[in-house]
């Protein structure tokens, strides 16, 4: 067991000239736990992250998955009028981890809504948006103007450790909202799910809605992975480890 363990040690030669332990990884800790206090500073940490941002945005986009693409929904051509919608969206509800030790924390984070702006910019195309799941399960709409050509959807689920969940659905009375926008489109809905596991789809079968996408848990480049898939940049090759019954009772 030793020999296991201290192989790579040497290998790697982390006996010569390796970094101390980063000086913010007790006040991280505390932090996570709710026992920081404010008296005893936060350190900024070693800031190893380079280009990863590049990385962290290809991965993101490789781990998104097409499950339906009617009538040439995607790519979203230029010059349209595109509609955002759900709680999902903007930086402050859209989730990029999930709980528990797996969790990390973000430097930054890319909301879909503001990389959609961000492209939208770059060919002509206009963005209204609605991100309210209230004001949209109430059919509040008229702050809507133009019609969308084209209407995203967000739902999220959030998982953690130590939390079973008690629903397949997606949180914040997902179908609700997704069966409201469908209901006021022509035709042209595209749902983006980002969730840890099962999503219920209920509405799958919604002529309406004529795209899917599971984006997952993207990370902090979240809303720039959704978008070169939206675009067209990248392909959507990412494959489902789960399978998604019709059905609950499935």
């Amino acid at each position: 067991m030793i020999q296991r363990v201290l192989t790579p040690y040497y290998y790697f030669h982390q006996d010569v000239d390796y970094p101390e332990i980063d000086a913010s990884s007790y006040a991280v800790t505390e932090a996570t736990y709710g026992i920081l206090s404010p008296s005893s500073g936060s350190p900024a940490g070693r800031d190893v992250r380079g280009n990863h941002s590049a990385l962290i945005r290809e991965m993101g986009s490789a781990g998104i998955v097409l499950l339906k693409n009617l009538n040439y929904s995607l790519p979203i051509k230029s010059g349209k009028v595109i509609g955002v919608f759900g709680n999902d969206a903007p930086d402050t509800g859209t989730p990029t981890v999930g709980g528990g030790s797996g969790s990390g924390r973000n430097p930054y984070i890319v909301s879909p809504l503001e990389a959609i702006k961000a492209r939208a910019k770059t060919d002509g195309s206009r963005v209204v948006y609605l991100t309210d799941n209230d004001m949209i399960t109430d059919g509040e709409f008229r702050s809507i103007y133009p019609w969308p050509d084209i209407y995203l959807v967000f739902l999220k689920g959030w998982v953690s450790e130590g939390k079973d969940r008690t629903t397949l659905e997606a949180d914040w009375n997902s179908t609700m909202v997704v069966k409201k926008v469908a209901s006021i489109c022509s035709g042209r809905t595209v749902v983006i799910t980002h969730a840890g596991g099962v999503n219920s789809m209920p509405w799958v079968d919604d002529e309406n809605i004529t795209a899917i996408l599971a984006a997952h848990y993207p990370g902090q480049e979240s809303g720039n992975s959704i978008v070169d898939i939206l675009w067209g940049d990248v392909n959507p090759s990412g494959k489902l480890p789960y399978a998604i019954a019709r059905r609950d009772s499935d």
